[in-house]
């Protein structure tokens, strides 16, 4: 599982290490900042919406790294917008958590948490599971 982790890791670190070293050849100018902010914008929204998700299916189905980014994709596809309110709420706990130090303590895990319960509720509403307790415990 970890080997698997770090290979998605690396892999999605270089794509964005050489996609941003490949826009600094296109010479100053107007493409070139919205190149740069646009893979900005999808790397980061990569790593912080799906890659959570990935670990998740990486741990619990022992998924590979290819795998696990098709599955997530699948899941969320459907539950879209949910997700989206769930990552917003989320960054609003971690911006307000990162106010202090001792904040980020009892925010970190909490997130995790979160992001825990949501990927079970995710998985068993897509299995079309009745919902029970047990489901996220």
């Amino acid at each position: 599982m970890l080997v698997s982790y770090l290979i998605l890791l690396v892999i999605v670190s270089t794509l964005a290490v050489f996609m941003t070293n490949a826009i600094k050849y296109l010479g100053d100018g107007i493409i070139q900042s919205i190149l740069g902010i646009g893979i900005f914008i999808f790397i980061q929204f990569f790593f912080l919406f799906y890659f959570p998700i990935c670990a998740c299916f990486i741990v619990d189905d022992q998924s590979g790294p290819f795998e696990s980014v098709a599955q997530s994709f699948n899941l969320i596809k459907g539950n879209f917008v949910k997700y989206f309110l769930l990552f917003l709420l989320i960054e609003a706990l971690v911006f307000i958590g990162s106010i202090t130090r001792i904040g980020m303590i009892f925010v970190i895990p909490f997130v995790n948490m979160l992001l825990v319960v949501a990927y079970r509720k995710l998985v068993y509403s897509h299995l079309d599971v009745d919902d029970e307790i047990t489901e996220t415990l």
